[in-house]
């Protein structure tokens, strides 16, 4: 099973697509109805990390993020906030760009960018997010 319960927070640390963690941490962590995502590089299924452009690493980075999201039960919609680290800001329209095709408009999560000196790996992004359970309706009644 790729999840662990303890203190009522389940644990997510492997799953179909999820790339194993080389420093044994958990990829998600599920607390009532919020999934918090750690930061996802350009890894792939075997835990190795795929060099490429600004483009094929953000991609990468995106899809590890997504199947975390998808193995704590969570779907794409769900995602509140995101937190792109760059080793070079000037990348940020390339990375702008993909963004925009993968969340559509009016419903985009919101972001938070930022450089960085240095990545594992020499990375060139890593993204981290939060996804939300929308609450019962009736719950937002008041």
């Amino acid at each position: 099973m790729n999840k662990k319960s303890i203190h009522g927070h389940r644990y997510i640390e492997h799953g179909p697509d999820i790339p194993p963690s080389r420093a044994g941490i958990s990829h998600g962590v599920v607390s009532q109805q919020t999934c918090h995502i750690g930061g996802q590089l350009s890894v792939d299924r075997n835990g190795n990390y795929q060099p490429g452009t600004i483009a094929q690493e953000t991609r990468q980075s995106f899809r590890n993020l997504f199947a975390v999201l998808k193995s704590a039960g969570f779907a794409e919609h769900d995602l509140v906030f995101l937190e792109l680290a760059f080793q070079d800001l000037n990348d940020l329209k390339k990375v702008s760009a993909i963004y925009n095709d993968l969340f559509p408009e009016h419903a985009r999560p919101c972001r938070t960018v930022h450089e960085v000196q240095r990545l594992p790996y020499d990375a060139k992004i890593r993204i981290h997010g939060i996804a939300m359970k929308n609450p019962k309706p009736d719950s937002l009644s008041g």
